[in-house]
């Protein structure tokens, strides 16, 4: 059975519409995140410091499903400038560790809100995938140092 859940964090400005993630089966869908979900937000902002605010976002949603950025596989970016590409490559490469996930970056004439960036995410929820080898783990009697299902 495929489960499919709404996922949020209570920073997220109440002004988003929409569900900013998605979490079906094993994978987890954030689509169109920009720096306005996020209160604060100054579309007069760079690109470079709209990335780590969109990043941020990523992350406290990944953190909403014991997540973290290792568990994201396909990063899709938008800009509305192709002069922005560098800085917005340099933020997107620092803040993934040494497995870093499939990124394209693509154009676009203009963003709601404003933003210079916006980036959708595709990661595989490592942490329902564990509770399930777990749970049947225990189904079949485990291994020696398994907590044992009664």
């Amino acid at each position: 059975m495929i489960l499919q859940e709404v996922i949020s964090s209570p920073l997220i400005s109440v002004e988003t519409t929409g569900s900013p993630a998605i979490r079906l089966g094993d994978f987890i869908f954030m689509t169109a995140l920009d720096a306005s979900m996020l209160s604060g937000y100054d579309p007069s902002s760079s690109a470079k410091e709209q990335t780590g605010r969109c990043l941020h976002l990523m992350d406290l949603l990944l953190k909403e499903t014991n997540n973290r950025p290792d568990s994201v596989i396909r990063l899709d970016v938008c800009l509305t400038r192709k002069t922005d590409i560098p800085e917005v490559r340099e933020v997107l490469l620092g803040h993934f560790g040494d497995v870093k996930p499939l990124i394209s970056i693509t154009g676009a004439a203009f963003l709601e809100h404003d933003a210079k960036v916006s980036v959708s995410v595709q990661a595989v929820d490592t942490y329902g995938v564990m509770q399930q080898t777990v749970m049947q783990m225990q189904d079949i009697g485990g291994c020696e140092g398994c907590p044992k299902k009664n």
